[in-house]
């Protein structure tokens, strides 16, 4: 199994695009407002730089009304049909759902998605009460007790 770290940048896309690293992948497009979303044709000059250079693209969309679902898409799949290793950052579930429906690019569930800030079992893990142990059978086959070990205060602090 081997790890491979990307270097990516966030643009403003109204400005002028005229080099792009090699290899790295471009952040274009808007999280909270789809009027702030590029053009077509800007998003696809974007798309001329980076690809020339290696590069890849990531549109980052959000929250989609009705008529913007379908200019969003079509977008996606114009993207797409010039470079590889699109994704879409999906704040919109229509969105999510076209693009793995149609298979174009790759779907990323983006942050408006995942409306909690933190992990509910948290709470739990913090929770100063040990609970009884209880019975599992590990991997080899063994019969062993599991009991809750209290975090420390550090974490309890750090969570």
């Amino acid at each position: 199994m081997s790890c491979a770290a990307e270097t990516a940048f966030w643009i403003d896309w109204r400005l002028p695009l005229t080099s792009w690293p090699p290899g790295t992948r471009c952040y274009i497009g808007h999280e909270t407002c789809w009027r702030r979303m590029p053009a077509a044709q800007e998003a696809l000059g974007i798309a001329d730089v980076v690809a020339d250079n290696g590069g890849r693209i990531s549109l980052v969309t959000p929250h989609l009304p009705g008529e913007a679902l379908s200019v969003v898409l079509r977008l996606v799949e114009r993207l797409v049909s010039k470079l590889e290793g699109v994704e879409v950052i999906c704040s919109d579930w229509g969105l999510l759902n076209k693009v793995c429906l149609l298979r174009v690019g790759t779907p990323v569930v983006g942050r408006m998605l995942a409306g909690q800030s933190t992990d509910p079992r948290i709470a739990r893990v913090c929770a100063p009460e040990g609970g009884a142990a209880r019975s599992v059978t590990h991997l080899d086959g063994t019969l062993c007790a599991l009991r809750r070990r209290v975090p420390s205060a550090e974490l309890i602090e750090y969570y």
